[in-house]
């Protein structure tokens, strides 16, 4: 299995973060409307790169050239940062399990795709 399939399911970490939401509710629950918004992006992204990281390691071929996953990656990171940054957390204190899980996945997603073999 290569890095890039690896740095795939740090996208399981972001799903997960974003269900486990601050405070144990849900994080869709609790947000105004742009949060909200911003959580879901994360979601969707987070999962259709979950969903090609299944995908490569089933050895299916992906027609998803590398320029798509790393848009995938950006988009999801960046709602994802928006939406704490709103919120009012930041990444130094008060960021809770939901945020830590989230930031993990991000790194380890970013890792695998830098250090991919695939161009």
């Amino acid at each position: 299995m290569n890095l890039r399939v690896l740095g795939k399911f740090g996208f399981l970490l972001v799903i997960i973060g974003i269900l486990i939401g601050h405070n144990g509710l849900p994080g869709f629950s609790a947000a105004r409307l742009l949060i909200s918004l911003l959580w879901w992006a994360t979601f969707v992204t987070a999962i259709i790169g979950f969903v090609t990281g299944i995908l490569l390691m089933m050895n299916k071929k992906t027609k998803m050239p590398v320029a798509t996953e790393w848009l995938i990656l950006l988009i999801c990171v960046i709602c994802g940062a928006l939406a704490v940054f709103f919120i009012g957390r930041t990444p130094i204190r008060g960021l809770g399990t939901s945020g830590i899980l989230m930031l993990v996945g991000w790194i380890v997603a970013v890792i695998g795709q830098l250090f991919s073999k695939s161009k």
